[in-house]
This record gives structure tokens, C-alpha cells and sequence, in this order.
């Protein structure tokens, strides 16, 4: 990643960065509001054009805008701060339409400490509308057991554990962090806390310009 700006509709974006992230990597991404995180988050996630960018992102060595997307979405995903859900069960918020098994299923949902919500309510608990009637940290762990499943090379934590309490934050991170280990997967994480600091082998610093 070599990144010098980022041009916007209505205004520019410096983003002075660059690094390499290997296989592997636990990468925190630091800056205070405004250094241009949530822009560098976006264009590795492919969520905006690079037209507007003075620099270059590779992934495997190639740039990222010559991947077809769909293909580069079977390696790379992004966990956000909110999730959206669908109107329909935990299973089928999960699986949305694909193929996975029960060992699968329940390896994601122990990961993301959601065990006691999935075993108190039932797998078939009805999902109102992107979540309603569960809290914001349910959300973000049903939204972050989804991508898991899939199982990407690259994982793209934006503020995914902010809405949950300590605890439940740092045994999620560990299970995390197992399931990475075992699957051989590299993430890239931004957060307002701490608490990724131990599980980082790479920190990167945005500066506000």
C-alpha cells in the first residue's frame, strides 16, 4: 500500500501511508478523526472508486482495481460498525443462501461469543428488519460470524467491536484470533480502543494533515 490522497467530490483526502502487510499480519490502523482511515478502509474494500487516487493498493502484487470484484470479494471482506441484517432467522442471516455445514456454523458463532444468544433464543429466532429486536453488539457479532464463515484471506475490521462491552470484547478477540491462526487468515483492524493493541504485529499511523 502506497497511498499519498485520495480526491472526493468536494474535497481531498491526504493520506500519507506506506506499508506492506504480509500473510498473517493482525495490522492496527491508527489516526486521529479526519487522518483518513475510513477513506484507506474504503479502497481496500473496493467501496470506492480509485480514480480519485494519487497512490496504488496490490493485492497478492496485483492492483486492486484489476481484480473482477466478485472475485475479490471471495478473499477480501469488511466487517463494519453496523451490520445489516435481513428480516428472517439467525440461520438464514448467516447463511444467506449458501452451503455451509453445522460444524461450520457452530465454530463462527463460538468465535464470535454468540454460543449463549444462539443456545437462549434458537437458531430459528426471527430477525426483525436490519436487527431491531436485538441490541447493537448481537448485530455486530451476527454481521462479523457472517464474513467469518466465508472464511476471507483478508478481514477489514471497521469498528466491529464497538458496541460491545469489555469483556465480551476481549474474549471475542481471542477467540478471534485462534480462528485466525487456524485458517491462516491476515486482518487489518481500526478501533477507537485498546483493546486490538496486544493481538497487533503491525501498527500503521495516519496523520491528519
Amino acid at each position: 500500500v502506497t497511498l499519498r490522497s485520495y480526491q472526493y467530490d468536494g474535497g481531498e483526502v491526504f493520506l500519507p501511508a506506506d506499508f506492506t502487510i504480509e500473510k498473517g499480519d493482525t495490522v492496527l490502523i491508527k489516526g486521529e478523526s479526519g487522518s483518513g482511515k475510513s477513506t484507506l478502509f474504503n479502497l481496500l474494500s473496493r467501496f470506492l472508486d480509485d480514480k480519485g487516487l494519487d497512490g496504488e493498493i496490490k493485492y497478492n502484487g496485483i492492483p486492486v482495481a484489476e481484480y473482477e470484484k466478485k472475485k475479490y470479494y471471495r478473499h477480501v471482506l469488511q466487517a463494519q460498525q453496523e451490520t445489516v441484517l435481513i428480516e428472517g432467522d439467525i440461520r438464514q442471516n448467516l447463511l444467506l443462501g449458501d452451503d455451509y455445514s453445522a460444524e461450520e456454523l457452530d465454530e463462527v458463532i463460538k468465535t464470535c461469543v454468540l454460543d449463549e444468544f444462539c443456545r437462549e433464543k434458537g437458531m430459528d429466532f426471527f430477525l426483525q428488519e436490519n436487527g431491531k429486536n436485538i441490541s447493537g453488539g448481537e448485530r455486530q457479532r451476527l454481521g462479523l460470524a457472517r464474513i467469518l464463515l466465508r472464511r476471507p484471506q483478508l478481514l477489514i475490521l471497521d469498528e466491529a467491536t464497538s458496541a460491545l462491552d469489555e469483556i465480551t470484547r476481549n474474549t471475542l478477540l481471542q477467540r478471534l484470533t485462534a480462528y485466525q491462526r487456524k485458517y491462516h487468515m491476515t486482518i487489518i483492524a481500526v478501533s477507537h480502543n485498546s483493546d486490538f493493541d496486544p493481538y497487533s504485529n503491525k501498527i500503521v499511523k495516519l496523520e491528519r494533515s
